[in-house]
């Protein structure tokens, strides 16, 4: 048998009342909470990133392709579909979805408050993006009945209306123009820019207020195949449109969430980096306290031959081993946080400030396999550093012997 395996098994099987065996519990609980907390820090914050994300991109899409204007209002320039929009069809683009999308600004009048709105005409396509997980009460309204729209509940609650309700819908043209409207539905994302004004509505009420041809819309919204390539898919579609056309992604028409997701990115990784520092030295503390307590039991085994390198795998065997338990625990105790987290939503949030009602989890596995990965070759590495301590003592030192 391995002799230094025969006795890194004996130092670990040390009675619960020894120095040894609460210094292992230290260092198991270390690892383990260095893991959790990185497991759950980072699930939280990939999930109010991914959560904010999907509602931007469900109101928003990922690009927008319009006409160049010097038109500062809500009432957009017309633009003509014609074969100049062809790239926009193509398969090879990168594109999932590409639906005609018009906006216009109106005033909603209740018997209680009137309320500036900004109207977005849809048909009958924009089901495929999925907004209907946006929806709290009714349905998304249906494009070829005019009259109907969907508002968000901060604007029903100001208008003190509910599904079923009807509005008076004024534009504010030459010459003015009115609607009575009926509330099929009330979404909610807590994205206060939208919520505050965005009125879902049909398209072919505004076309026909606009006094718009069929072929015409307001703009484009295009949804890309992968969120990565959105860059990408943006500079394709300005090379291949003709110059009287803006392409703008959403990074750029909302870039303060942008810049939030790009801290919340820097912040993860400092926060893998402070985890693994402060594990490091724990294990660092542990497997020094170790060595130092077996002083005397190292200077026997020099003084019976045998070689610092064995002994130095002795107590690296011992830290491997705490490593694992460590991290085993440690996932058993982040993701099942997290999944008591995901399945009921025990930790509620203010959606006027969090964007949501409760604490997101996201889901993703890659990222702790990493995070595993990286925290156990980090922190094996760094405890080579204190075996090295095996090599300063002497044996009539340790035995305390004189010459």
């Amino acid at each position: 048998m391995n002799a230094a395996q025969y006795l890194a098994r004996k130092i670990r099987k040390a009675p619960k009342a020894s120095f040894s065996y609460t210094v292992i519990r230290v260092g198991i609980g270390s690892i383990a909470l260095g893991i959790s907390i990185l497991i759950i820090s980072y699930s939280v914050l990939y999930g109010f990133k991914n959560t904010i994300q999907d509602k931007l991109f469900g109101l928003s899409a990922h690009i927008q392709v319009s006409k160049i204007t010097l038109n500062q209002s809500f009432d957009e320039t017309p633009l003509t579909i014609n074969s100049t929009l062809e790239p926009i069809g193509r398969p090879n683009m990168g594109i999932s979805t590409a639906l005609p999308i018009t906006h216009k600004a109106a005033i909603l009048k209740s018997n209680q408050d009137i309320a500036g709105v900004l109207l977005k005409g849809i048909d009958s396509n924009f089901v495929a993006v999925n907004f209907d997980k946006h929806l709290v009460k009714g349905r998304m309204n249906n494009p070829a009945k005019e009259l109907e729209i969907v508002l968000s509940s901060r604007l029903a609650s100001q208008l003190d209306v509910t599904v079923g309700s009807k509005l008076n819908l004024f534009f504010i043209q030459q010459p003015p123009r009115a609607r009575k409207v009926e509330v099929v539905g009330i979404y909610e994302t807590g994205l206060e820019e939208y919520d505050k004004q965005l009125v879902f509505a049909s398209a072919p009420l505004i076309h026909r207020i606009n006094f718009w041809g069929q072929n015409q819309v307001g703009h484009y919204e295009i949804w890309v195949e992968d969120i990565q390539e959105m860059e990408t898919v943006k500079n394709n579609l300005l090379k291949a449109l003709p110059p009287y056309l803006q392409v703008k992604s959403i990074r750029d028409l909302v870039p303060s969430y942008f810049d939030w997701f790009t801290l919340l990115d820097r912040n993860i990784l400092i926060v893998i980096i402070l985890i693994v520092l402060v594990a490091s030295f724990n294990m660092v503390s542990v497997l020094l306290i170790l060595i130092m307590e077996r002083t005397t039991t190292i200077g026997l085994l020099k003084a019976l031959g045998m070689p610092n390198r064995a002994i130095r795998q002795l107590f690296m065997t011992n830290a491997l081993r705490i490593i694992g338990w460590g991290i085993l625990w440690g996932n058993l105790i982040g993701l099942g946080i997290c999944w008591i987290q995901a399945t009921w939503q025990v930790i509620p949030l203010d959606p006027t400030n969090y964007y949501m009602s409760f604490v997101p989890i996201a889901w993703t596995w890659n990222w702790y396999l990493a995070i595993n990965l990286v925290m156990t070759i980090l922190v094996s590495l760094i405890i080579w550093i204190p075996t090295y301590w095996v090599i300063r003592i002497k044996p009539m030192e340790a035995l305390q012997l004189k010459k």
